[in-house]
């Protein structure tokens, strides 16, 4: 039984705030201090700020801004059971609950709000002589709080994130040293930290005829993106396992695995695969599909042998002959599913009342039948002709990480011998190392990302080409001295 106790993270100076909406009389800028009492320009903004700042203790908060949670219980419980009347064959299963912590760079968003904190983009003709410099920019009334703001939210209500991993396995030794294996293992993600975008234009219907602010729960902001403490995460696997303890020269392990992971978001930010955002904040619920990361199947080998050429012999043969050592390790695994979106919503229905929810636009085109039966090849990888452009004021059918990537197989090869040396008991290693030894394709994700032009026609030229690839083939020579 494990207890660990951790608490939030707060700011020694207490330049930190957090947004709550539910402020009594509308939303407030929560900082950890007293309003009273900020420090330099943060005073000067909360005057102009177009929402109230407000203590964290007037409304029953503490100085992290997020709700402790001290209950972090993680039991662990394991067992081995010696079948009886059966040689060699042992049954093992586990379960664990494994707690996490938000990261740093998460709750680092509650350090760029309001009042310590915006974004203030300025334009000034650069002809005959610039209307702004480094001296008036920064006072009144050049510098000034625009009438609608964004934030940085990070769901008050923190709950901590946690791991159920589970695991039963069947081991079976068919050999002095060679033993088979066949295990599952589980896994559940609760309270995961995930992005999503708070305040946006209510939906549907889209009322036209009205801006987005007006149409916006709280007018006075922007939309923002909020750490929310709801996402989750499944993950199941079978693996089964040949495994050869090194002797008479040998050493090998096979395994191959089927798994699959499903989440409603794989990472708190963009990566290479989505961008983790919802495309309809109002239905976080159809995010849901395989992760960013689900490798369906995997198979690995490797293997160590120790080469028996030139035991026999003696002298200088057998120091230039004997003693080498090759090595191998083989990966093959399927492609990893990507998010196909739309670079800009504004071709098709006007910025100020359109869906998308941030500068980055998450909106996913329409498809129609089958988008992964495409030629695969590097110029095309997917059916680029199974997208298409949704009505206006709609979101697009495409699902998120609806379509697979490209898979991956290599191989890498080493040979090894060691030459000792009349010095200290010293070796000297010499190494030849060969990496993806047939020089196979490994393609990076394809162009993900779907233009098309007021026609409907899709217009990017990258759109579904793979442009980039893992490293090609390369050999390695190494020499190392032991001492």
């Amino acid at each position: 039984m494990r207890y660990e106790y951790n608490a939030n993270l707060s700011a020694q100076s207490n330049q930190t705030s957090n947004i709550d909406l539910t402020a009594p009389g509308g939303p407030a800028f929560v900082v950890a201090g007293s309003p009273a009492n900020l420090p330099g320009i943060a005073g000067f903004n909360a005057s102009l700020s177009p929402i109230p700042i407000v203590s964290a203790q007037s409304i029953g908060w503490n100085g992290s801004l997020l709700t402790p949670r001290n209950v972090r219980f993680s039991p662990r419980l394991g067992l081995a059971w010696q079948v009886p009347n059966i040689q060699g064959m042992v049954v093992r299963a586990g379960f664990g609950i494994y707690t996490n912590q938000a990261s740093y760079s998460i709750l680092q968003n509650l350090a760029e709000n309001m009042p310590f904190f915006f974004t203030e983009t300025v334009t000034s003709p650069t002809t005959p002589n610039p209307s702004f410099s480094t001296g008036n920019i920064l006072s009144p009334p050049n510098y000034k709080v625009p009438g609608t703001i964004g934030a940085n939210g990070v769901n008050h209500e923190f709950r901590v994130e946690y791991n159920e991993v589970y695991n039963l396995s069947i081991q079976k030794q068919i050999s002095s040293d060679t033993t088979i294996e066949a295990e599952y293992v589980g896994s559940r993600t609760v309270h995961a930290d995930s992005s999503t975008v708070d305040n946006m234009p209510i939906l549907p219907p889209v009322d036209t005829t009205t801006a987005a602010n007006a149409r916006r729960p709280y007018p006075q902001l922007t939309a923002f993106t909020t750490i929310r403490w709801n996402g989750w995460a499944t993950f199941n696997a079978l693996t089964l396992k040949a495994e050869r303890r090194f002797a008479r020269d040998l050493s090998f392990e096979t395994t191959y695995t089927w798994s699959k992971s499903i989440d409603d978001a794989s990472d708190t930010g963009t990566t290479n695969n989505e961008y983790n955002l919802p495309q309809n904040s109002y239905a976080p619920q159809l995010e849901k599909a395989p992760s960013s990361f689900d490798h369906r199947n995997r198979f690995t080998a490797n293997l160590v042998y120790d080469v028996p050429i030139g035991k026999s012999s003696n002298g200088l043969l057998r120091a230039a002959i004997a003693g080498w050592r090759a090595s191998g390790l083989f990966t093959a695994q399927s492609g990893a599913p990507f998010t196909v979106n739309l670079s800009t919503a504004t071709g098709n229905e006007p910025a100020d009342v359109g869906l998308a929810n941030t500068t980055t636009n998450v909106e996913r085109p329409n498809v129609t039948g089958n988008p992964n039966n495409g030629p695969h090849d590097a110029s095309e990888w997917f059916n680029t002709a199974a997208f298409s452009l949704p009505q206006t004021f709609t979101f697009g059918s495409a699902g998120r990480n609806d379509v697979i990537g490209p898979s991956f197989v290599d191989l890498d090869m080493s040979l090894q011998k060691d030459f000792a040396l009349p010095v200290e008991s010293s070796k000297l290693e010499f190494r030849f190392d060969t990496f993806n030894v047939f020089n196979h394709p490994n393609f990076n994700i394809p162009g993900r990302i779907a233009t098309f032009n007021a026609a409907g026609l899709q217009t990017s030229p990258a759109f579904g080409v793979v442009t980039s690839a893992l490293d090609p083939r390369e050999l390695q020579f190494a020499l190392k001295w032991i001492f």
